[in-house]
């Protein structure tokens, strides 16, 4: 039989407490792989509602790493979303020139909508 003791749980150490480096890098290097087919990628229910709970997260919170590689894979499918634009331009890598070529590219999509 388990109990639940919150008392346990604040005393956990800290490496448990911290993002695990080897996802993080992960994450990370799944963002450079050439995504040609990425135009036509739409999320499911599930990565949709995930995609709807960070866009709900104020404006100034930061994102983690997860979170900026699953709103950069479907960046295509969030242009029609007024929404999205802010958290899309916080997961921008702006030190990759690559990446900032996108971020702009993509800035432009949003920029044909109107945005109040």
């Amino acid at each position: 039989m388990k109990f639940h003791d919150p008392l346990i749980m604040m005393n956990t150490p800290d490496f448990l407490k911290r993002p695990n480096p080897i996802t993080q890098k992960y994450y990370i290097l799944t963002r450079d792989m050439d995504e040609s087919g990425a135009k036509d990628l739409t999320p499911n229910a599930e990565e949709m509602e995930t995609i709807n709970s960070i866009l709900n997260l104020p404006d100034f919170s930061t994102l983690s790493v997860e979170q900026k590689a699953l709103l950069w894979h479907y960046r295509y499918s969030l242009t029609s979303n007024k929404r999205a634009l802010v958290k899309f331009l916080q997961c921008v890598d702006w030190t990759k020139e690559k990446e900032e070529q996108e971020g702009i590219t993509m800035l432009r999509k949003w920029a044909e909508i109107d945005i109040e």
